[in-house]
Formats: C-alpha cells, structure tokens, sequence
C-alpha cells in the first residue's frame, strides 16, 4: 500500500509490464524460497512455468503457455491505457477489468490475486477515484473468497465480464460504507468529549486502527508495536485517551486492554437502513427458504445483493451465520 502510495503521488502508477513486476517484487520481496514453485527469482518476474489454477476437485483454469505472457500483458496492459479517457469505463470499472486481465493470465508464479488486487487499487489512484488508502481490497473476498472465486470463475461460462463486474463493484460499496460508518463513529464520540482532545501522530494511528481498521482492541503491547514507541509511552498515552473519554479500560493490571468508547450518532448523519433486526429477519427468510446458508449467487438470484453487502458490511458471514443458526460453508 505504502509502494503504491508513493508511486501514485510521484506519478508513477503505470500500466505497464515494468511497473506490475515491480508491484509483485514488494509484495513477494524474500518470500521465495530455493528449490520450490516460488523461488527467489519469480519475485517480481514474469513467471517460468505452466500454472493451474484449481483445488482438489477440478482444475478451474489453466494459465497461457509462460512463453506468450510478456506480450499477453503488454497487449492487455496497453488496452487499458487507451480505455483511459473512454467515458464507457470510468475508474471502477477499470480497475475491476485490470484486476480480472491479471487474475486470467496469472503472469507470476505466485501471488498473482494479490497482486491483481493491489493493482486495481492502483489503478483507482492513477484515474482519481481514491485520494488516499482507506481501505483494503482484501476484507470484503476474504469474508466469502468463494464467491470472489466463483465471480472471476463463472466468466468463462457466461463469455462477459458483467458479473464479475457487479461483483467487484458490490465490494467497493460495502467497503465504502464500512468506512463510512467508522468515521460517522469516530465523529459522534469525538463530538460527545468534555474535553478538547490534540491527539499525538502515535495515538491517531491507534484510533485509525480501532475505526477504519477495524480493531476491536489494543493492548499495551499491540500499542507501542503499532506506535513504534515504549511500553511506558504506550501506557501513558493509551492512559491519556481512557481519561479523555475516547477508550475504555477493561480487565486487570496484568491482562488489561482498551477498546472504542464508540457513541452512535442520536441525530443527524445517515440514517442506518440496514439495522441488526431487518438483517437478521431478511437472512433468516432466505436461508429457512433454501434449507442452507446462502452462497452469493443465491442473493443475486434472488434480487437480495444489498441484504449480502449488508451482512458484510456489518461483522460478515461468521457472525450472521451464528445469528441465524446456519453453517456458513
């Protein structure tokens, strides 16, 4: 994120083979190890070998011969370039069709979704769709990565992008929200102090930690980890912030830890459509109707994708799937 992030204020985001190499050497840098599929030198190269892309099932897509992947990618890589002033494919859509030319010629030996991934981020920096990174690409197809394998897998069924397409920009929008509603959080608490608080660059981390990033915690230890500063520093200023009203205490000397004295807005601000109870109802009425915890393609079936990026949005499936009593499988 910190490559990309720099790249993208020094004009550096490319489409380009030499700047998707150069992603996938930061995201691989001393991962490769001698003797096995991802040695040191894939890391940040065009791969050597044949790759399979599969589980113990089936074998769901075979990448294109390693001997055609240079200019397969320069041809992909040049299209989007020309796609750049297109009013057909505004950022998002860029970036979910450079996310999918990556994932489909898998150019690297390893950590090609990775790197698909961060790419499309990319991409949104350079089209100016994101100022800054707020979020991570990772959450939302780490929560059901079966459906983000059954959305890129399903393209060569139907022969169009269309449905991977709504589905990587159904991600952007529960992404989107979930910050939103973290920062409603972080305004309403910072509203409700008695006192004016000047946070320290270390303390903004943490409460960017416990907001945007979703930690429910801190403990001492995570705090001057996180902070880079020392035990006692950590102590104090996490001290500080529980005084001030911005976190709460909790456990003993030995096991104590602090989380997010969060206060929702009473008035004002978006209204929260989506509350706990209709989630639950609308969830419980369609998994009873299947007999089963629902996949992705059951909610798109049944016209319910705003109930899925719902339930996303708001602890994911693990925690409805305990709600409403189904296995999420």
């Amino acid at each position: 994120m910190d490559f990309v992030t720099v790249a993208h204020e020094n004009g550096q985001v490319e489409y380009s083979g030499a700047f998707l190499k150069a992603l996938h050497g930061v995201l691989t840098r001393g991962l490769g190890r001698a003797q096995s599929r991802f040695a040191p030198r894939h890391e940040g190269e065009w791969r050597d070998g044949v790759v399979a892309v599969g589980d113990a099932l089936a074998v769901y897509h075979v990448a294109p011969d390693p001997s055609d992947v240079p200019a397969l990618m320069d041809a992909r890589l040049g299209w989007l370039e020309r796609q750049r002033e297109n009013p057909e494919y505004p950022a998002p859509i860029l970036a979910g069709v450079a996310h999918f030319e990556v994932a489909e010629v898998h150019p690297f030996a390893d950590y090609n979704g990775r790197t698909a991934r961060l790419f499309a981020m990319a991409v949104m920096y350079r089209e100016g769709f994101l100022a800054r990174p707020l979020f991570s690409p990772e959450r939302y197809y780490a929560d059901d990565s079966d459906a983000y394998q059954e959305a890129l897998r399903a393209i060569k069924r139907t022969r169009t992008l269309n449905g991977w397409l709504a589905y990587f920009i159904e991600g952007l929008a529960v992404e989107f929200e979930r910050i939103a509603a973290k920062v409603r959080d972080l305004n309403a608490l910072t509203r409700s102090l008695q006192l004016p608080v000047q946070l320290t660059p270390a303390q903004e981390r943490a409460i960017a930690a416990m907001t945007v990033d979703g930690r429910h915690m801190l403990t001492i230890r995570e705090y001057a980890e996180l902070a880079d500063v020392s035990g006692t520093t950590a102590s104090r200023e996490l001290n500080a912030l529980a005084r001030a009203g911005v976190l709460r205490a909790r456990g003993t000397t030995r096991n104590r830890h602090f989380v997010l004295a969060t206060r929702r807005p009473t008035a004002g601000g978006r209204p929260t459509i989506w509350s706990d109870e209709r989630i639950q109802r609308e969830l419980a009425a369609l998994a009873d109707q299947l007999g089963r915890w629902p996949a992705y393609a059951d909610f798109e079936h049944a016209s319910r994708l705003p109930l899925y990026a719902a339930i996303h949005r708001t602890g994911g499936r693990d925690r409805w799937a305990s709600e409403v009593g189904y296995a999420a499988e």
